[in-house]
């Protein structure tokens, strides 16, 4: 398999890791969003020293993670691996379409909320979460891939 570099996007996400905003990946499907994250951001976290239990992944499109996709459970299993005073970096993927809303709208409705809304409420959880490090539900930055 072929890999594709995606130094400029990698540059702007390190470049911006600790400004303590969410960081909001978009781009159309199958661009390299995931392997952006998952594979060269969290490469560079552990190459700068970050321990790999300070780095939190969650794939929303992996059945195994079925229910976090109620966002209080998610919220919860994020809260509950959080051990330390240390900064942690959390990924979820497929965000969009994965979400479960409590006033049962349609996943055509899900994905056409915007982008902003996405990033206030995980700035929201990130900000209960651990308060001290995370931006107010009004701030992200976007990298477009």
């Amino acid at each position: 398999m072929k890999t594709i570099a995606r130094d400029d996007y990698l540059q702007q996400l390190i470049g911006r890791k600790h400004n303590g905003l969410v960081k909001i990946v978009t781009g159309i499907r199958r661009c390299g969003k995931s392997y952006l994250l998952f594979t060269l951001f969290k490469q560079h976290l552990l190459d700068s020293g970050v321990p790999e239990d300070h780095i939190i992944e969650i794939a929303l499109d992996d059945r195994a993670n079925k229910g976090l996709h109620d966002p209080d459970v998610c919220y919860q299993y994020v809260k509950n691996s959080i051990k330390d005073n240390g900064q942690y970096s959390v990924m979820l993927d497929e965000v969009q379409n994965k979400l479960k809303r409590k006033d049962h709208c349609s996943t055509s409705e899900i994905r056409s909320e915007k982008l902003s809304s996405l990033a206030a409420m995980f700035a929201s959880v990130m900000t209960k979460t651990a308060s001290r490090r995370w931006a107010s539900s009004n701030s992200y930055s976007t990298a477009t891939v």
